[in-house]
């Protein structure tokens, strides 16, 4: 009964363990363990950033406008250097500029400021400095243009070139207006009145009366002088010029032929060349006057009052006192009234032919003849409309 017993115990025992086997689910095989990526501890938390004071900013931003400002400032000023340095005037015309011994670069400066050359003496004499030149200019009489770069000018300084001045007198001009142009040259005005003063026992003057001006006898061309040469020297050179041409024209010849000596032919030619430039109508407007002073008619020239009016300074009238007025008075006027071409006095010494008594310029350019008053009349009334009006 004990044996039965245990057995039962025994069976009973192992029963329940397969039913435990049996309702236990079956186990995975143990795994490996797997190794996680370290986690970073979070990050802590940061504080805003703090605002810089107003004063800092406001401080920093005035420096940058001035450092803004300063740089502009700075371009501009190379800028205006650099402009300066260019040439006044790329059509300027040559000047006789005369530097004194002993003259400071700063006096140098200033007197090629005064006279049109550069543009600037500051920036002249800064650009010297700066290429080490500026104690290197030498004194003389030089010829220079506007037309010059300050480095160009600097240079004909520092070398001491002297070149030759050309000046050209224009055909036309009244001795003020010459004296005036001669001054665009470098000539002072004292220098020029002196010279103009001056007796010239010269050929082409023989006939000229002892109380008259040079007005007339200053032939137009282009003369190449020295730069240090003086306006004697230059009228001097016109004289023998103009006594050139007279000699290969033969004009003297030719007026005695007429009976007209050079002063007078000089005087006629002044008139004729105010009246017109053509050298067709010269020749017989030519012959118009002439024929007026063998028929004892004033001329009747417009530009003699013209310029009687500019001696006097006062407004031209048809009807002005003077003995130069020859609407009024017959006969040549008391002198020249400006310089002319060759092609008027040559049509002194040969007029054209015909038996014109007037003419008239048109406001076309042109110039009417007329043999009888009607006609000329006629002319005026239907050509010289605008012009006819300022007198």
């Amino acid at each position: 009964m004990p044996q039965v017993l245990f057995l039962v115990i025994i069976w009973n025992y192992t029963m329940q363990n397969d039913v435990q086997q049996v309702q236990q689910p079956p186990q995975p095989p143990p795994q490996q363990p797997v190794e996680l990526p370290p986690i970073d501890p979070l990050p802590e938390q940061q504080e805003p950033p703090k605002k810089r004071p107003f004063f800092r900013r406001k401080s920093f931003v005035i420096s940058a406008a001035i450092s803004l400002l300063i740089l502009v400032l700075i371009l501009s000023l190379i800028g205006w250097f650099v402009l300066q340095l260019q040439p006044v005037n790329a059509q300027g015309q040559q000047r006789r500029i005369v530097i004194k011994s002993g003259s400071a670069p700063s006096e140098i400066a200033t007197l090629l400021q005064e006279s049109g050359i550069i543009k600037s003496a500051f920036a002249f004499e800064t650009f010297a400095k700066l290429k080490g030149d500026e104690n290197k200019l030498k004194a003389g009489t030089y010829v220079l243009s506007p037309a010059q770069s300050a480095n160009d000018v600097l240079a004909h300084l520092v070398e001491g070139r002297v070149d030759p001045l050309r000046v050209t007198i224009v055909p036309g001009l009244t001795l003020a207006e010459l004296k005036s142009s001669l001054q665009k040259y470098g000539f002072s005005a004292d220098a020029i009145d002196k010279a103009f003063a001056q007796q010239y026992a010269h050929p082409l003057l023989a006939s000229k009366p002892a109380d008259a001006s040079l007005e007339g006898y200053i032939f137009p061309e282009t003369y190449d002088i020295e730069g240090d040469a003086t306006v004697a020297d230059l009228l001097t050179q016109s004289f023998d010029e103009f006594q050139k041409r007279l000699q290969q024209g033969q004009i003297a010849q030719k007026l005695q032929a007429r009976n007209m000596n050079l002063h007078q032919a000089v005087t006629l030619a002044s008139v004729i060349q105010k009246e017109v430039s053509s050298p067709e109508d010269q020749k017989q407007i030519s012959q118009i006057f002439q024929k007026r002073l063998a028929t004892d008619m004033p001329l009747g020239a417009d530009a003699t009052f013209v310029y009687a009016a500019k001696q006097l300074g006062v407004e031209p009238s048809v009807n002005l006192q003077s003995p130069y007025n020859t609407r009024i008075n017959k006969g040549l006027p008391p002198g020249p009234i400006a310089n002319f071409n060759f092609s008027a006095i040559d049509a002194v010494a040969a007029p054209a032919p015909g038996e014109f008594l007037y003419f008239v310029s048109g406001d076309d350019g042109k110039t009417y003849f007329a043999t009888t008053l009607e006609e000329h009349e006629k002319n005026t009334k239907t050509y010289c409309i605008k012009l006819c009006e300022l007198f």
